[in-house]
């Protein structure tokens, strides 16, 4: 009785033991491998998030030096004061470059922008500055290229390029160039 007893326990056991497996542990067992791909899958997209983050303070970083740059390249508005040394720099431009300086004039604009309709335009007036020279083209394009890309806000209004009689090399050229000045 005692061996039939003991068998009975072991059956028992047995049959707890295959019932638990098959419908227990084999749950337990893939939920624990579902569990375990979430876990992948997740640390994945942390990765990629990581990534994506650390991209966007990149960007962040160019684009706050390409603003920084930007405004060091900004134009600048001149006072009015400041006429005869924004001359005095396109006299020494035109020297550097091989031109001749006929005759540099500044004159105020007949419109002034204080009969503008736009906000704030009382502050600034329109100044142009007439210059007849004497230069080859080659000369006068860099002479130009320096001047629009001048930290002062300068722009070709005008330009009247005439030939000299017997001189295939130099021309004479007239322009006014704009400026606007604070006043």
């Amino acid at each position: 009785m005692n061996n039939k007893k003991i068998i009975l326990i072991v059956l028992v056991f047995l049959v707890v033991c295959y019932f638990d497996y098959t419908f227990i542990l084999q749950a337990q067992f893939k939920s624990a491998e579902e569990v375990g791909e979430k876990i992948i899958n997740t640390q994945k997209n942390i990765d990629k998030l990581n990534k994506e983050l650390s991209n966007l303070e990149e960007q962040k970083r160019k684009m706050a030096g390409t603003s920084k740059e930007a405004i060091l390249k900004a134009k600048k508005i001149i006072a009015d004061e400041e006429i005869p040394l924004l001359l005095n720099e396109i006299s020494d431009i035109a020297n550097n470059n091989q031109i001749k300086i006929m005759q540099l004039k500044p004159a105020k604009e007949v419109k002034d922008l204080k009969h503008s309709n736009t906000p704030k335009a009382e502050a600034f007036g329109l100044r142009l500055i007439t210059l007849e020279l004497i230069c080859d083209y080659h000369n006068f394009g860099k002479f130009l290229n320096i001047l629009e890309n001048n930290q002062v806000f300068l722009a070709v209004e005008e330009l009247k390029i005439s030939p000299i009689a017997g001189n295939y090399f130099s021309q004479n050229v007239r322009t006014v160039l704009k400026t606007y000045v604070r006043e």
